[in-house]
């Protein structure tokens, strides 16, 4: 069982673990990022339990290791840059310079929320996310899919 750590707790355990900043300034960073009109572009993940926010350590360690790696040569990356280094995993085990290692994915159709139409949703294993997308969206993803995995089969048949 992971530990979990209020917002008081959890601004503890960031300032040990990442020289630069206070206490105060986790505390504050993690309550603003948690405000719609103040989002953070990376912030460890939160849950509610009835009135109390609570962070899992889990989410906080992998929290420390991307803003030690944003932190790289004292340089503060726009969000954008932190964004696409989560993307690829950088800092992250099976994550790379080249993406994240594929552990796989599934493709549904479902009724839309309005009712009227159906969509396809995709969802990816690892991280976990969940996509929508029209059934002309899906079609062109998957040509691209197949156009690159033909294009990369017939390059790797030439090298052997």
């Amino acid at each position: 069982m992971t530990n979990v750590y209020n917002t008081n707790a959890a601004a503890e355990f960031l300032d040990e673990q990442i020289e630069g900043k206070s206490k105060s300034y986790w505390y504050q960073r993690l309550t603003n990022s948690r405000k719609s009109d103040r989002k953070d572009a990376f912030a460890p993940p939160f849950e509610m339990m009835g009135r109390m926010v609570i962070y899992s350590e889990e989410e906080l360690i992998k929290f420390v290791k991307l803003e030690k790696s944003r932190r790289l040569g004292k340089i503060d990356l726009s969000d954008r840059a932190v964004e696409a280094l989560r993307a690829f995993g950088m800092g992250e085990q099976g994550g790379g310079s080249q993406g994240r290692k594929w552990a796989g994915a599934s493709a549904n159709s479902l009724v839309s929320v309005d009712g009227k139409s159906i969509v396809v949703q995709a969802i990816i294993n690892e991280p976990l996310m969940v996509f929508a997308m029209s059934p002309e969206q899906a079609i062109s993803f998957g040509q691209e899919l197949i156009d690159a995995g033909r294009m990369a089969q017939r390059h790797n048949a030439t090298k052997e």
